[in-house]
């Protein structure tokens, strides 16, 4: 390890859900997803009193109240903002972004089965702005992104405010898509 002490940290949720109804689920995306401003986001926009989603939206705000508990001992609540609908094919493509005006963001994977969730370092692009980007041995260090390999039934929660994008998929990708804000 290049360092002695790792002192800042960027944190994940990744969970296995296998009980949800994920052919429903589907089904409700590519409800939203026919809007014929689909490209646009809150065109796509699920809802959040949608019955469907009901289970998976208290599974949602457990789990980030979990990380919020975990934070701080200051008495605040999660709340959801907002939740929308993802159907990607080849030809849908993200580019690096954020989610700005949010705690969290979480994504469940009705149907996935060669998705790739590319998160970006905020740090290493700087610190290594004065190497050659070669390295033998990938680590915390010199990381410039983290992929993770989200299969059906993932749900995976992060710092909103943390870059990702999601490379294009050969094979159908569902998701459904959370911003979490915080309340006091």
């Amino acid at each position: 390890m290049p360092f002695s002490k790792s002192i800042f940290s960027i944190g994940i949720t990744v969970l296995k859900i296998d009980h949800l109804d994920n052919e429903t689920l589907c089904k409700q995306v590519e409800y939203f997803c026919r809007n014929p401003n689909y490209n646009e986001l809150h065109n796509r926009e699920m809802g959040l009193n949608n019955p469907y989603l009901k289970e998976l939206n208290e599974i949602v705000e457990e789990q980030s109240q979990t990380i919020l508990n975990g934070m701080t001992s200051y008495p605040l609540r999660v709340s959801l903002q907002e939740v929308w609908g993802n159907h990607n094919l080849n030809v849908c493509i993200t580019t690096p972004h954020s989610h700005r005006n949010s705690f969290l963001s979480a994504v469940y994977y009705p149907q996935s089965t060669d998705a790739i969730l590319k998160f970006h370092s905020p740090f290493t692009d700087a610190l290594l702005s004065h190497i050659p980007p070669i390295a033998d041995n990938y680590h915390e260090f010199n990381s410039v992104y983290y992929d993770i390999y989200p299969k059906t039934g993932w749900l995976i929660l992060f710092p909103a405010s943390l870059m990702h994008n999601v490379p294009p998929s050969k094979e159908e990708r569902y998701s459904i898509v959370y911003n979490i804000g915080v309340d006091s």
